[in-house]
């Protein structure tokens, strides 16, 4: 074999090598890599600082594909990332008290999050009056007091009061209307 062929194999090979990697291990990024990008956000550090880092012991976490979820619709090559409070809290809550977040698995990019980290750094920060909660208020003189729902689940515990609150200017209040 003379030193071209040789040296044309050998490209022919080194391509192939290439390709046959980018077949097999693909450019997207894997359940892991995606949880410990979403590990690093804001909103996570604020859920494990949560009530003075109570909960930090008893958070679920999953990773799954967009598909298999009933959270968002079905996108090719992205990861849904949760971190929840579970059982193990002892928190009765309606499902709110987790965040959730789509990652791009080409770029790593978070595509989608809810909740803002406000929601559990501010127990009165809302978006949408759906957002806002009233609980009872353990201070003299007021009945129940309003806050967001990571707070006023947490606080009331199931123990939910039947009073209107609303959000005014990103801030969960009594609905005097």
């Amino acid at each position: 074999m003379t030193f071209k062929n040789k040296f044309l194999v050998i490209i022919v090979f080194v391509i192939s090598f290439f390709n046959f990697s980018d077949v097999c291990y693909g450019s997207l990024m894997n359940r892991k890599e995606a949880m410990m990008i979403v590990e690093t956000t804001e909103e996570v550090k604020a859920l494990y600082e949560l009530n003075d880092g109570v909960f930090i012991n008893c958070i679920e976490k999953s990773v799954v594909r967009p598909c298999d979820t009933e959270w968002v619709t079905c996108i090719d090559d992205a990861w849904v990332v949760e971190f929840k409070l579970g059982k193990a809290c002892g928190i009765e809550h309606d499902g709110r008290l987790k965040i959730t977040m789509v990652v791009n698995a080409k770029t790593g990019e978070i595509i989608s999050r809810f909740p803002e980290a406000e929601y559990f750094k501010d127990k009165n920060y809302c978006l949408e009056s759906y957002d806002c909660i009233s609980i009872p208020n353990n201070e003299e003189g007021l009945d129940s007091k309003c806050v967001n729902f990571v707070y006023g689940q947490i606080e009331a515990n199931g123990n939910l009061v039947n009073e209107a609150c609303r959000c005014l200017e990103n801030i969960c209040q009594e609905d005097l209307n």
